[in-house]
């Protein structure tokens, strides 16, 4: 029932209830459930869900802190118990993406990152469970110092592949970006293991998606800081050229993405600088970001 209310489609009613269970000791009340061996994948996804949305209303309030914990324990402890259950592992992963970030050192304790990558080999061909898995990987890798880095290559390896299966899923694209620029940006990731074509590949994509041209566009910057012997080998004049097509957007975000993308490559090298001189493209998209505000 408590399910059900928060779904209503009235957004204003829907924030309040949440914000009157979550005054009611609401997640406590979950989190029995959670716990609770009698509860059916059906039900702990649905409580699961609800979790979600109270701790989304919380915000930063230090007073969930134990509460996260208790829900990292959970999760992962379930994730182990149920490895073939996409139910209980998607439900898990979307509330781990919310708990994390309020605990994440009790995170790196329980191990829960080697469940998260398993994720993606017991269920390649499922790219919303796979998104939900990324994102994971996304909010842990903000804090490098919370980061198992011997897990990464795995990460890496395991995002790639999925994203294989599913080029276009703009929510596995937006996350498994995210990811990999917080890697390559605070790790210490091997230029061979970083899977390049992931960004590459997504600021081709014919579509008009501000929030995952940013995050595609994080990582070709953060290479051209962290690896720069590797950007030449996976930018081409042909991807230069893709992007100032683009110019005729009407997003001015959209459009920042991609301007920032050419002055990191044209800082690179003068080679690129050239390139990019040789379209005019600096000055079209300046021009273009400023009719579009």
């Amino acid at each position: 029932l408590l399910w059900r209310l928060q779904e209503r489609n009235d957004s204003v009613i829907s924030s309040d209830a949440l914000k009157s269970m979550n005054k009611s000791d609401g997640i406590n009340v979950c989190i029995k459930l959670l716990r609770a061996r009698s509860t059916t994948p059906v039900l702990f996804g649905a409580t699961a869900d609800l979790i979600f949305n109270m701790f989304s209303v919380t915000g930063n309030d230090k007073s969930t802190h134990n509460d996260a914990s208790d829900c990292i324990t959970i999760m992962t402890r379930k994730m182990k118990e149920h490895p073939k259950d996409s139910t209980i592992q998607e439900a898990c992963c979307n509330l781990l993406s919310i708990v994390v970030p309020k605990n994440r050192l009790h995170f790196k304790e329980s191990d829960g990152l080697k469940e998260v990558v398993v994720v993606f080999t017991s269920f390649p061909d499922n790219p919303t469970l796979c998104a939900a898995a990324a994102k994971v990987l996304w909010v842990t890798s903000a804090r490098p110092v919370f980061f198992d880095e011997a897990y990464l290559e795995d990460a890496f390896c395991a995002v790639e592949s999925a994203v294989g299966n599913a080029s276009s899923d703009p929510e596995l694209l937006i996350s498994s970006c995210g990811f990999i620029a917080n890697a390559v940006t605070f790790g210490t990731a091997a230029k061979d293991a970083v899977p390049s074509k992931i960004p590459v590949n997504a600021l081709r994509l014919k579509v008009e998606d501000p929030i995952l041209f940013h995050q595609a566009g994080r990582v070709i910057c953060a290479l051209c800081i962290k690896q720069k012997k590797l950007v030449p080998k996976i930018i081409d004049k042909d991807f230069i050229q893709s992007l100032v097509d683009r110019f005729d957007s009407s997003s001015a975000e959209f459009l920042c993405a991609i301007y920032d993308v050419l002055i990191a490559l044209g800082n690179l090298s003068d080679d690129f600088k050239q390139q990019i001189l040789s379209f005019s493209c600096l000055e079209l998209a300046k021009s273009h970001i400023q009719s579009s505000q």
